[in-house]
């Protein structure tokens, strides 16, 4: 069963992803996906992680944190919050790990294999 804290960052992920898809206009922003969102105990901050898949991971930070205001003036028209909560943005590098991971795998087969 799902607590009042993941569904409101489920909801916040929706919104965001498609804020950040379809509205964010700001060049800097590259091609990112929000893999996930934590809520604080007192739901005041949310933490966006998300992932690039470009080399332009720095910038679209920059361009992500220049957007909060805006971001949150969606989350709070589309999702009718009292208090809407800060957003902090994080790059996610575990897919990143993930493939360094399968590399590494994927080297120690081949000589396995041959």
């Amino acid at each position: 069963m799902f607590d009042r804290r993941e569904k409101l960052s489920s909801l916040i992920k929706e919104v965001i992803s498609e804020c950040v898809q379809f509205r964010l206009k700001d060049p800097r922003v590259g091609m990112i996906c929000i893999t996930r969102v934590e809520m604080n105990r007192d739901k005041s901050i949310a933490k966006i992680f998300y992932s690039s898949f470009d080399d332009k991971k720095e910038s679209s930070l920059e361009g992500l944190m220049n957007a909060r205001g805006y971001m949150r003036t969606i989350l709070g028209k589309e999702m009718k919050l009292k208090r809407i909560p800060d957003l902090r943005f994080y790059y996610d590098d575990s897919s990143e790990f993930v493939q360094r991971i399968r590399d590494i795998a994927g080297d120690s087969n081949k000589g396995k294999t041959e």
